[in-house]
Protein backbone atom coordinates (compact mmCIF):
# COMPACT_ATOMS: atom_id res chain seq x y z
CA UNK A 1 0.00 0.00 0.00
CA UNK A 2 1.05 3.29 -0.96
CA UNK A 3 0.01 6.57 0.56
CA UNK A 4 0.44 10.16 -0.64
CA UNK A 5 -0.38 13.29 1.49
CA UNK A 6 -1.40 15.82 -0.25
CA UNK A 7 -1.46 19.58 0.75
CA UNK A 8 -2.24 21.58 -2.58
CA UNK A 9 -6.05 22.22 -2.82
CA UNK A 10 -6.15 21.85 -6.44
CA UNK A 11 -4.61 18.27 -6.11
CA UNK A 12 -7.80 17.64 -3.65
CA UNK A 13 -10.29 19.30 -6.35
CA UNK A 14 -8.82 17.14 -9.13
CA UNK A 15 -9.17 13.40 -6.94
CA UNK A 16 -13.01 14.17 -7.63
CA UNK A 17 -13.29 11.51 -10.68
CA UNK A 18 -12.22 8.65 -8.39
CA UNK A 19 -13.28 10.01 -5.32
CA UNK A 20 -16.74 10.08 -6.40
CA UNK A 21 -16.85 6.13 -6.96
CA UNK A 22 -15.77 5.17 -3.93
CA UNK A 23 -18.72 4.04 -0.94
CA UNK A 24 -18.70 6.69 1.49
CA UNK A 25 -20.55 6.48 4.94
CA UNK A 26 -22.15 9.87 4.48
CA UNK A 27 -22.67 13.54 2.93
CA UNK A 28 -19.67 14.52 4.90
CA UNK A 29 -17.79 12.29 3.70
CA UNK A 30 -18.41 13.21 -0.25
CA UNK A 31 -15.60 14.42 -2.62
CA UNK A 32 -17.70 18.29 -2.75
CA UNK A 33 -18.28 18.53 0.96
CA UNK A 34 -14.58 17.80 1.43
CA UNK A 35 -13.28 19.89 -1.04
CA UNK A 36 -15.18 23.09 -0.38
CA UNK A 37 -14.67 23.00 2.99
CA UNK A 38 -10.80 22.89 2.40
CA UNK A 39 -11.24 25.65 -0.30
CA UNK A 40 -13.14 27.55 2.02
CA UNK A 41 -13.01 27.14 5.62
CA UNK A 42 -9.56 24.97 6.66
CA UNK A 43 -7.51 27.21 8.87
CA UNK A 44 -4.92 24.71 9.32
CA UNK A 45 -2.64 23.39 7.45
CA UNK A 46 -4.35 20.70 5.05
CA UNK A 47 -3.51 16.95 5.08
CA UNK A 48 -5.14 14.57 2.98
CA UNK A 49 -3.85 11.08 3.06
CA UNK A 50 -4.70 9.15 0.09
CA UNK A 51 -3.77 5.21 0.12
CA UNK A 52 -3.43 3.44 -3.55
CA UNK A 53 -2.96 -0.34 -3.73
CA UNK A 54 -2.17 -1.33 -8.32
CA UNK A 55 -2.86 2.22 -8.78
CA UNK A 56 -6.30 2.06 -6.86
CA UNK A 57 -7.75 4.25 -3.92
CA UNK A 58 -8.32 1.78 -1.31
CA UNK A 59 -8.82 4.52 1.09
CA UNK A 60 -8.60 8.44 1.86
CA UNK A 61 -8.24 9.76 5.30
CA UNK A 62 -9.60 13.90 4.90
CA UNK A 63 -7.34 15.40 7.91
CA UNK A 64 -5.94 18.66 9.11
CA UNK A 65 -2.44 19.33 11.06
CA UNK A 66 -1.48 21.26 13.45
CA UNK A 67 0.55 22.46 16.39
CA UNK A 68 -0.84 22.25 19.57
CA UNK A 69 1.77 23.25 22.67
CA UNK A 70 4.49 22.34 20.09
CA UNK A 71 2.90 19.04 19.31
CA UNK A 72 1.64 18.01 15.50
CA UNK A 73 -2.03 17.30 16.02
CA UNK A 74 -3.85 15.50 13.33
CA UNK A 75 -7.86 16.27 13.73
CA UNK A 76 -10.67 14.94 11.03
CA UNK A 77 -10.91 17.57 8.16
CA UNK A 78 -14.62 18.92 8.20
CA UNK A 79 -14.91 20.25 12.22
CA UNK A 80 -17.02 21.69 13.25
CA UNK A 81 -19.41 21.51 10.00
CA UNK A 82 -19.43 17.84 10.07
CA UNK A 83 -21.92 15.99 11.96
CA UNK A 84 -20.55 12.66 11.31
CA UNK A 85 -16.57 12.43 10.69
CA UNK A 86 -14.84 9.00 8.96
CA UNK A 87 -12.21 7.51 6.91
CA UNK A 88 -12.90 6.39 3.18
CA UNK A 89 -12.04 2.42 3.67
CA UNK A 90 -11.82 0.15 0.49
CA UNK A 91 -9.24 -2.28 2.11
CA UNK A 92 -9.57 -3.84 5.31
CA UNK A 93 -5.37 -3.30 6.08
CA UNK A 94 -5.93 0.79 5.35
CA UNK A 95 -6.45 1.99 9.26
CA UNK A 96 -3.39 -0.31 10.72
CA UNK A 97 -0.71 0.72 7.82
CA UNK A 98 -2.21 4.38 7.83
CA UNK A 99 -1.77 4.46 12.23
CA UNK A 100 2.32 3.61 11.51
CA UNK A 101 1.94 6.48 9.14
CA UNK A 102 0.37 8.75 11.59
CA UNK A 103 2.79 7.81 14.28
CA UNK A 104 5.65 9.74 12.36
CA UNK A 105 3.88 12.42 10.83
CA UNK A 106 2.09 13.41 14.16
CA UNK A 107 2.31 12.83 17.82
CA UNK A 108 -1.21 13.33 18.88
CA UNK A 109 -4.46 11.96 16.46
CA UNK A 110 -7.87 13.05 17.97
CA UNK A 111 -10.51 11.69 15.79
CA UNK A 112 -14.09 13.38 16.88
CA UNK A 113 -17.99 12.64 16.02
CA UNK A 114 -17.54 8.96 14.86
CA UNK A 115 -20.74 7.55 14.26
CA UNK A 116 -21.44 4.66 16.37
CA UNK A 117 -22.01 2.54 13.18
CA UNK A 118 -19.26 3.46 11.48
CA UNK A 119 -16.73 1.36 9.94
CA UNK A 120 -14.08 3.30 11.02
CA UNK A 121 -14.67 2.33 14.79
CA UNK A 122 -14.86 -0.50 14.06
CA UNK A 123 -11.55 -0.82 12.39
CA UNK A 124 -9.55 1.42 15.27
CA UNK A 125 -11.62 -1.27 17.72
CA UNK A 126 -10.48 -4.34 15.92
CA UNK A 127 -6.50 -3.19 15.09
CA UNK A 128 -6.01 -2.91 18.83
CA UNK A 129 -3.89 0.24 18.50
CA UNK A 130 -0.96 0.83 20.84
CA UNK A 131 -1.38 3.95 23.41
CA UNK A 132 -5.15 5.01 22.25
CA UNK A 133 -8.52 5.25 23.71
CA UNK A 134 -11.97 5.94 22.62
CA UNK A 135 -14.40 8.61 24.29
CA UNK A 136 -18.03 9.81 23.95
CA UNK A 137 -18.44 12.17 21.51
CA UNK A 138 -21.87 14.05 21.21
CA UNK A 139 -25.58 12.75 21.26
CA UNK A 140 -27.57 12.15 17.93
CA UNK A 141 -30.80 11.72 17.85
CA UNK A 142 -33.30 10.15 15.30
CA UNK A 143 -36.46 9.41 14.03
CA UNK A 144 -36.94 5.63 12.56
CA UNK A 145 -40.25 6.55 10.36
CA UNK A 146 -40.75 2.56 10.24
CA UNK A 147 -40.33 1.65 13.91
CA UNK A 148 -43.01 0.51 15.89
CA UNK A 149 -41.46 2.51 19.11
CA UNK A 150 -43.20 5.50 19.75
CA UNK A 151 -41.87 8.98 19.88
CA UNK A 152 -43.37 12.40 21.95
CA UNK A 153 -45.79 13.73 19.10
CA UNK A 154 -45.54 17.39 19.56
CA UNK A 155 -48.70 18.67 19.27
CA UNK A 156 -49.01 21.71 16.80
CA UNK A 157 -52.57 21.67 15.91
CA UNK A 158 -52.76 24.91 18.39
CA UNK A 159 -49.59 26.27 16.30
CA UNK A 160 -51.41 25.49 13.12
CA UNK A 161 -54.57 26.88 14.61
CA UNK A 162 -52.83 30.00 15.43
CA UNK A 163 -50.83 30.93 12.04
CA UNK A 164 -53.83 30.17 10.14
CA UNK A 165 -55.79 33.34 11.66
CA UNK A 166 -53.04 35.13 9.80
CA UNK A 167 -53.55 33.35 6.23
CA UNK A 168 -52.95 30.35 4.55
CA UNK A 169 -49.89 28.22 5.65
CA UNK A 170 -48.40 25.23 3.57
CA UNK A 171 -45.16 23.24 2.89
CA UNK A 172 -43.30 23.87 0.23
CA UNK A 173 -40.54 21.59 -1.35
CA UNK A 174 -37.92 24.63 -2.64
CA UNK A 175 -37.09 23.39 -6.73
CA UNK A 176 -33.29 23.54 -7.42
CA UNK A 177 -33.87 26.90 -9.61
CA UNK A 178 -35.02 28.89 -6.60
CA UNK A 179 -32.04 27.54 -4.03
CA UNK A 180 -30.22 31.02 -4.15
CA UNK A 181 -33.16 33.09 -3.57
CA UNK A 182 -34.22 30.99 0.00
CA UNK A 183 -30.63 30.67 1.08
CA UNK A 184 -30.72 34.48 1.23
CA UNK A 185 -33.95 34.46 3.03
CA UNK A 186 -32.42 31.49 5.40
CA UNK A 187 -29.45 33.72 5.80
CA UNK A 188 -31.01 36.66 7.20
CA UNK A 189 -33.91 34.74 9.29
CA UNK A 190 -30.40 33.12 10.74
CA UNK A 191 -28.47 35.91 11.65
CA UNK A 192 -31.83 37.92 13.16
CA UNK A 193 -32.78 34.72 15.41
CA UNK A 194 -29.22 33.87 16.88
CA UNK A 195 -28.17 37.93 17.03
CA UNK A 196 -31.21 37.55 20.82
CA UNK A 197 -29.68 34.35 21.36
CA UNK A 198 -26.56 32.79 22.80
CA UNK A 199 -23.42 33.31 21.03
CA UNK A 200 -23.76 34.26 16.64
CA UNK A 201 -25.08 33.28 13.48
CA UNK A 202 -22.37 31.41 11.08
CA UNK A 203 -22.96 33.40 8.62
CA UNK A 204 -21.92 36.56 10.35
CA UNK A 205 -18.44 34.52 8.79
CA UNK A 206 -18.98 35.33 5.13
CA UNK A 207 -17.21 31.84 4.64
CA UNK A 208 -19.69 30.21 5.95
CA UNK A 209 -21.87 31.66 3.59
CA UNK A 210 -19.54 31.28 0.20
CA UNK A 211 -19.19 27.40 1.60
CA UNK A 212 -23.05 26.79 2.06
CA UNK A 213 -23.11 28.76 -1.86
CA UNK A 214 -20.61 26.23 -3.04
CA UNK A 215 -22.44 23.10 -1.33
CA UNK A 216 -25.63 24.58 -2.98
CA UNK A 217 -24.62 24.39 -6.22
CA UNK A 218 -21.95 21.30 -6.63
CA UNK A 219 -24.52 19.19 -4.76
CA UNK A 220 -27.81 19.85 -5.17
CA UNK A 221 -28.44 16.19 -6.28
CA UNK A 222 -28.65 15.06 -2.57
CA UNK A 223 -30.48 18.30 -0.98
CA UNK A 224 -34.12 18.89 0.05
CA UNK A 225 -34.85 22.31 0.79
CA UNK A 226 -38.27 23.13 3.06
CA UNK A 227 -39.67 25.99 3.48
CA UNK A 228 -43.27 26.30 5.69
CA UNK A 229 -44.81 29.53 3.62
CA UNK A 230 -47.84 31.93 5.27
CA UNK A 231 -49.79 33.58 2.38
CA UNK A 232 -46.40 32.70 0.09
CA UNK A 233 -43.79 34.38 2.26
CA UNK A 234 -41.29 31.79 3.91
CA UNK A 235 -41.30 32.04 8.09
CA UNK A 236 -39.80 28.72 8.91
CA UNK A 237 -36.83 26.92 6.35
CA UNK A 238 -35.31 24.01 6.51
CA UNK A 239 -31.71 22.43 4.54
CA UNK A 240 -30.91 19.06 4.72
CA UNK A 241 -29.38 16.33 2.86
CA UNK A 242 -30.95 13.14 1.14
CA UNK A 243 -28.27 10.32 1.56
CA UNK A 244 -28.37 6.45 2.30
CA UNK A 245 -32.19 6.01 2.60
CA UNK A 246 -32.11 9.15 5.11
CA UNK A 247 -32.63 12.84 5.26
CA UNK A 248 -30.27 14.59 7.49
CA UNK A 249 -31.56 17.67 8.73
CA UNK A 250 -28.74 20.15 8.62
CA UNK A 251 -29.60 23.84 9.71
CA UNK A 252 -33.01 25.46 10.18
CA UNK A 253 -33.98 29.30 10.69
CA UNK A 254 -37.18 30.94 11.22
CA UNK A 255 -39.01 34.49 10.92
CA UNK A 256 -38.59 36.32 14.46
CA UNK A 257 -41.85 37.56 13.94
CA UNK A 258 -44.00 34.48 14.56
CA UNK A 259 -41.70 32.82 16.41
CA UNK A 260 -44.19 32.36 19.76
CA UNK A 261 -46.04 30.26 17.73
CA UNK A 262 -42.91 27.86 16.75
CA UNK A 263 -43.26 27.84 12.74
CA UNK A 264 -39.98 25.75 12.96
CA UNK A 265 -41.86 22.87 14.57
CA UNK A 266 -44.77 23.25 12.61
CA UNK A 267 -42.34 22.72 9.64
CA UNK A 268 -40.53 19.47 11.09
CA UNK A 269 -43.81 17.56 11.71
CA UNK A 270 -45.00 18.34 7.78
CA UNK A 271 -41.77 16.91 6.32
CA UNK A 272 -41.75 13.90 8.42
CA UNK A 273 -44.98 13.13 7.55
CA UNK A 274 -44.02 13.48 4.11
CA UNK A 275 -40.99 11.51 4.15
CA UNK A 276 -43.27 8.47 5.96
CA UNK A 277 -45.56 8.86 3.48
CA UNK A 278 -42.62 8.74 0.50
CA UNK A 279 -41.06 5.39 2.31
CA UNK A 280 -38.11 6.91 3.94
CA UNK A 281 -36.40 4.85 6.72
CA UNK A 282 -35.22 7.73 8.65
CA UNK A 283 -34.84 11.63 9.78
CA UNK A 284 -31.50 12.29 11.15
CA UNK A 285 -31.39 15.05 13.77
CA UNK A 286 -27.84 14.50 13.74
CA UNK A 287 -25.50 16.25 16.22
CA UNK A 288 -26.96 17.68 19.76
CA UNK A 289 -29.87 17.05 22.42
CA UNK A 290 -31.79 20.07 22.00
CA UNK A 291 -35.54 20.43 22.80
CA UNK A 292 -37.00 20.14 19.22
CA UNK A 293 -34.95 17.16 18.78
CA UNK A 294 -35.89 15.36 21.92
CA UNK A 295 -39.58 15.62 20.99
CA UNK A 296 -39.40 14.09 17.61
CA UNK A 297 -36.60 11.46 17.92
CA UNK A 298 -37.44 7.92 19.44
CA UNK A 299 -33.75 6.74 17.92
CA UNK A 300 -31.02 8.11 20.85
CA UNK A 301 -27.49 6.96 19.11
CA UNK A 302 -23.76 8.34 20.35
CA UNK A 303 -21.15 9.66 18.28
CA UNK A 304 -17.24 8.30 19.92
CA UNK A 305 -13.95 9.58 19.18
CA UNK A 306 -10.82 8.19 19.43
CA UNK A 307 -7.20 9.25 20.17
CA UNK A 308 -3.75 8.16 19.99
CA UNK A 309 -0.86 9.33 21.30
CA UNK A 310 2.50 8.68 20.12
CA UNK A 311 4.52 8.29 23.08
CA UNK A 312 3.14 6.43 26.17
CA UNK A 313 3.67 9.79 28.49
CA UNK A 314 1.11 11.58 26.25
CA UNK A 315 -0.96 8.78 26.08
CA UNK A 316 -1.29 8.42 30.30
CA UNK A 317 -2.07 12.61 30.14
CA UNK A 318 -4.23 12.90 27.81
CA UNK A 319 -6.41 9.92 29.33
CA UNK A 320 -6.71 11.62 32.45
CA UNK A 321 -7.53 14.86 31.10
CA UNK A 322 -10.29 13.06 28.95
CA UNK A 323 -11.09 11.26 32.20
CA UNK A 324 -12.59 14.14 34.10
CA UNK A 325 -14.00 15.80 30.53
CA UNK A 326 -16.04 12.39 30.45
CA UNK A 327 -17.11 12.79 33.84
CA UNK A 328 -18.55 16.56 32.88
CA UNK A 329 -20.66 15.20 29.72
CA UNK A 330 -22.03 12.04 32.02
CA UNK A 331 -23.51 15.46 33.92
CA UNK A 332 -25.10 16.71 30.71
CA UNK A 333 -26.50 13.43 30.03
CA UNK A 334 -28.23 13.25 33.24
CA UNK A 335 -29.24 17.19 32.44
CA UNK A 336 -30.66 16.39 29.18
CA UNK A 337 -32.65 13.52 30.68
CA UNK A 338 -34.18 15.68 32.96
CA UNK A 339 -35.34 18.36 30.58
CA UNK A 340 -37.16 15.40 28.59
CA UNK A 341 -38.56 14.56 31.54
CA UNK A 342 -40.23 18.07 31.98
CA UNK A 343 -40.89 18.43 28.21
CA UNK A 344 -43.20 15.10 28.11
CA UNK A 345 -45.09 16.44 31.41
CA UNK A 346 -45.27 19.90 29.59
CA UNK A 347 -46.67 17.82 26.44
CA UNK A 348 -48.91 16.10 28.32
CA UNK A 349 -50.48 19.08 30.18
CA UNK A 350 -51.06 21.09 26.62
CA UNK A 351 -52.61 18.00 24.92
CA UNK A 352 -54.66 17.96 28.04
CA UNK A 353 -55.71 21.77 27.86
CA UNK A 354 -56.05 20.61 24.11
CA UNK A 355 -58.44 18.82 24.40
CA UNK A 356 -60.71 20.77 27.18
CA UNK A 357 -60.86 23.17 24.56
CA UNK A 358 -62.45 21.38 22.27
CA UNK A 359 -65.04 19.89 24.39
Amino acid sequence: MIFEIIRNIQEIKNLKNEWDNLVVESVFQTHDWVYNWYKYLCTSEPYLIVARRNNKITGIAPLVRKKILGRRVLRFAGAPMSDYNAFIINDDSFVKELYHLMKKKSDIALFEDISESSETLLAFAKNKIKNSFSFFSNPCLALNLKSEKRFHKKSIRRHVKLLRKSGDINLLKINKEDYKTYFSILQKQHKKTWDEKIGKSIFMDKRNSLFFQAILKNMNDNIDFWALTLNGKPIALQLGFLFNDKYITYIQSQDKKYMKNSPGSVLYRLFIEYYKKSGLSVVDFTRGAEEYKLRFSNLNRKNHGFLIAKTRFLYILLKMIFKTKGFVIERRKLHVLSIKFRQELKGAYKRLEASVEEI
